[in-house]
């Protein structure tokens, strides 16, 4: 489902098979020479299937659109490598570019796996437990093309000029998008609707939840 929410902004429900989320918003953005979309969906057949419907019903091609990837998780870095052509850039953080651009095959499952041994499973269900995650079972493929972003960085597509804003908490490289003249603030899973983000610890020793209270203080 698409749906015009700003000038030249259309917010696409793109659905999440056999996931209580149920659907993750991705925004396209209508530039003037080049478009943006703002994170994508699972890697799986359903949200592949809807992606391309509303780029479509949007008259929009991937070789005229550029990505940005507001985290790490699979629901919005997911169709990542399906999505991108020679001429699309991505930009992404780079703690979370890390992690994302290995998909399955991330240093990350491995340190995952030992922290689940750690935090008291058996090891032989290690693996099984493994595949059944969302964030390995719809990961994308390989991918090293990233454009890294850091706080400050600008982004200008059509009317809007956005300012990254590092909102650590949520991930280690979550990325808020902030055009300040129009007041404006794609927000990734940094403030959601209805339910409270999931503050995962990513390191053991690290204030997570500090660092998320810090990044809302940011942009409050």
């Amino acid at each position: 489902m698409i749906e015009q929410v700003l000038p030249d902004i259309f917010k696409i429900q793109i659905p999440l098979p056999r996931n209580p989320l149920r659907a993750t918003n991705s925004y396209f953005i209508r530039g003037h020479e080049r478009n943006l979309l703002v994170d994508t969906g699972f890697n799986c057949e359903e949200s592949r299937q809807a992606m391309v419907k509303a780029l479509k019903e949007l008259e929009a091609t991937m070789e005229s659109t550029d990505l940005f990837i507001t985290h790490l998780h699979s629901d919005h870095a997911g169709l990542l490598s399906f999505l991108v052509t020679p001429q699309t850039t991505v930009w992404m953080s780079e703690p979370d570019a890390y992690v994302v651009g290995g998909g399955q095959e991330s240093s990350h499952w491995l340190l995952f796996k030992a922290f689940l041994v750690n935090s008291g499973l058996i090891a032989d269900g290690v693996e099984k437990n493994i595949k059944r995650h969302p964030g390995y079972q719809y990961a994308p493929e390989v991918f090293d093309g990233f454009t890294l972003v850091e706080d400050g960085y600008n982004i200008k597509v059509g009317r809007y000029n956005f300012e990254c804003i590092e909102t650590k908490g949520h991930t280690p490289g979550h990325i808020c998008l902030y055009d300040k003249d129009k007041k404006l603030l794609l927000s990734g899973d940094h403030i959601l609707g209805k339910i409270t983000p999931n503050i995962t610890l990513w390191e053991l020793g690290e204030d997570v939840l500090g660092n998320y209270l810090n990044s809302l203080d940011r942009i409050a």
